[in-house]
């Protein structure tokens, strides 16, 4: 998984705890350009899910979210993987489609995202 620029990552980050998503999108996307999957999936999130944060708004922009989303997935990256999943189990910017969501979730606990090993577990009960 590629991993470029911590610092700006890391900065990225404290900005999207401090819930100015503006900022922590332009921190990111320069990372997420180069292919920083980390910064490919907090992009992807901020755009996933629109966040009102700091007095500014970011609003949702599914086909952005998912071509990040992808991007960071073909890394291996499990939060990726995951939201992905998620995403297609919805029908959330995507057709919906159980098995690939199923897929998506069982790459993502083979890459130790914990919630879906426990998802994964729970349907294969």
């Amino acid at each position: 998984m590629k991993e470029v620029g911590s610092d700006e990552y890391l900065n990225g980050l404290k900005a999207y705890e401090e819930r100015d998503f503006v900022l922590a999108i332009k921190l990111w996307r320069p990372l997420a350009s180069a292919g920083d999957a980390r910064a490919q999936v907090g992009v992807a999130i901020c755009l996933l899910y629109g966040s009102v944060g700091r007095g500014n708004l970011v609003k949702t922009d599914y086909p952005a979210a998912i071509e990040w989303l992808r991007k960071a997935a073909t890394q291996s990256e499990p939060t990726a993987q995951f939201q992905l999943g998620q995403c297609h189990e919805q029908g959330r910017g995507v057709p919906q489609n159980s098995a690939l969501a199923i897929e998506l979730y069982r790459s993502a606990a083979e890459n130790g995202h914990a919630y879906s090993r426990r998802k994964h577990l729970a349907d294969a009960v």
